[in-house]
């Protein structure tokens, strides 16, 4: 829903479309072949964010089922909280992350569910044939950057991540999305007032660094975290145009 108006979305088919089901790959490392990432600016107090929802979730599973190199973030805007219902993963940092998107769009006004593909264009995110589409196309452009990542606990509240690049970095910041999976909330109040909701990949903590060096590594803090369910994505994007040029995930070792 627009921020201070209220959209009707129809909810789309469950049924996905068949999509670059030859680009199937390992994760860990991306190849050169293609990948999508994918953030969707969700809420719990947004009535249209449910179908959008589903729709992630089903490119979650067709991801991990084929293998394919698709990265989904839920990030989770406070704008609605006034409605009657604080998300609990809410956080104004994500707001002002999709209010940047929308700046770079030229967008009149941000809106729930948003979903942007690979930094270059922005759907609505129940959209689902607008979205296979875009995943499709994503998944056959080829990447020059080749991200690899691995992550690993520290102690009971932080992990550390190391990566290594290969590819142009220059004018490129590298962001981190611990996101954390099988998270279920029974909504008491507002728009979706007496629902539960089970979300995936819902963004915990967020990081973004400016790089000059191809390798290095950086701590995350980990408060209220189940690591068990949790993984990390690592994606590069220019600074300039907002194009992911790279990315990958990875299990956290424990």
């Amino acid at each position: 829903m627009k921020k201070g108006i209220t959209l009707t979305v129809s909810i789309i088919s469950i049924a996905l479309t068949c999509f670059a089901l030859n680009n199937k790959q390992g994760k860990g490392a991306v190849s050169p072949k293609g990948f999508t990432v994918i953030e969707l600016f969700s809420s719990e107090g947004c009535s249209s964010c449910p179908p959008a929802e589903l729709v992630m979730h089903n490119l979650i599973q067709k991801a991990n089922a084929e293998s394919l190199p698709v990265y989904v973030i839920e990030f989770h805007v406070d704008y609605w909280d006034y409605l009657g219902w604080k998300d609990s993963f809410a956080m104004p940092e994500y707001s002002q992350r999709q209010q940047q998107y929308g700046d770079f769009f030229n967008l009149n006004s941000i809106y729930t569910p948003q979903a942007i593909v690979n930094g270059k264009s922005e759907i609505v995110g129940s959209d689902e044939d607008k979205i296979n589409a875009a995943v499709s196309k994503e998944l056959q452009n080829p990447s020059s950057v080749i991200i690899d990542c691995k992550a690993h606990k520290i102690n009971n509240s932080n992990i550390e991540v190391e990566y290594t690049i290969s590819g142009n970095i220059s004018g490129h910041e590298l962001n981190f999305a611990l996101v954390e999976s099988n998270l279920t909330t029974y909504v008491k109040r507002g728009e979706n007032a007496h629902k539960t909701f089970t979300h995936d990949n819902v963004a915990r903590v967020f990081k973004s660094i400016k790089l000059n060096s191809s390798t290095g590594k950086i701590a995350i803090e980990t408060p209220h975290v189940n690591l068990s369910n949790a993984k990390i994505i690592c994606y590069l994007q220019n600074t300039a145009n907002r194009n992911i040029t790279g990315a990958t995930e990875v299990a956290i070792n424990q």
